[in-house]
């Protein structure tokens, strides 16, 4: 019997999870992550020790049935336990496990930590130069053959994976950033509320065009026209403003060589980007469904853990 705790540290939030055998046993989430850690760099490490104890009492356990604490994400930055260097794309199964760290963390618990490290690419010039922490592992866990993945989130990750499940390039938008930040702090703050609205197809269609025709800022501006002047109803002033957000990366993805798309992460996102690509393009457009996307971090960690493809 293999039993594991996993711990996924991004952005904004940490999770950690008690597994037996490739089966989560339990979660544990907590909204302290990277951008917290910026200020108070002994929140996370008090947060997960907190978390450990929590799952070893819940379920009776001691610390020596415990072989390892495997953690990807954030946690291996600057703001997370270790600062540890990307590895060099491409990135699979080999070479992530290649790239493990193993190290004893006694403040935090008497478990050997192993993290895996976040990928990179080639940094010879500006439109090139990426990073990911996280998501390689998310990827490993719902691969479902070569394509392009769409990992929706705080940061969108746009990734190219090949046959054998090799990450071989990848790009970053701040669209999950940039929905809170521009509906929470500018005058959009009355127009648009973040919701879990049904999305309006037309609507998000017409925010798309009107981006694509006329520039994201004036798109921007016209979601409080059609909120106080054409009294559209909030599903229909929501669907407006993220067609606009979504337009470039969209475009973008149109124009990727992979004929097979995969669309994991948050679902308003996800869903709407699949509209998009499926009323923009003719490829193949696949939903990784809600109950897979949400434990695919873990899956993959497990993966990674033993060797498995």
């Amino acid at each position: 019997m293999t039993r594991l705790i996993t711990i996924d540290s991004g952005t904004t939030n940490t999770r950690l999870c008690l597994v037996e055998n490739g089966r989560i046993l339990q979660t544990l989430s907590f909204p302290v992550g990277a951008t917290k850690s910026v200020d108070n760099k002994t929140l996370l490490a008090a947060t997960i020790q907190n978390g450990i104890r929590t799952l070893l009492q819940n379920y009776d356990l001691q610390e020596t049935d415990i072989p390892c604490v495997i953690c990807c994400g954030m946690i291996t930055s600057e703001f997370g336990l270790v600062n540890l260097p990307h590895i060099p794309l491409p990135a699979g199964i080999s070479e992530l496990r290649r790239g493990m760290y193993r190290c004893n963390i006694p403040e935090i618990s008497s478990i050997p930590f192993v993290f895996i490290r976040g990928i990179k690419t080639d940094f010879e010039t500006l439109e090139k130069a990426d990073v990911m922490r996280g998501e390689e592992t998310e990827i490993m866990g719902i691969f479902a053959g070569p394509g392009l993945y769409i990992l929706p989130g705080s940061h969108n990750k746009i990734i190219t994976v090949d046959e054998n499940c090799r990450i071989t390039d990848f790009r970053t938008t701040l669209t999950g950033e940039m929905l809170q930040a521009i509906a929470g702090n500018t005058i959009l703050k009355d127009a648009v509320t973040l919701d879990d609205y049904e999305i309006s197809e037309e609507d998000l269609l017409e925010g798309y065009h009107y981006a694509r025709t006329h520039g994201i800022s004036e798109a921007l501006f016209k979601v409080r026209v059609l909120k106080n002047h054409f009294h559209k109803t909030k599903a229909a002033v929501y669907s407006f403003y993220l067609g606009a957000l979504l337009q470039c990366e969209v475009d973008n993805m149109i124009a990727a060589p992979a004929q097979n798309i995969y669309i994991g992460g948050k679902q308003a996102i996800k869903n709407a980007l699949a509209l998009l690509l499926r009323a923009r393009s003719d490829k193949a457009v696949t939903v990784i469904p809600d109950n897979i996307a949400a434990h695919s971090m873990v899956k993959g960690m497990y993966k990674l853990y033993k060797g498995e493809n």
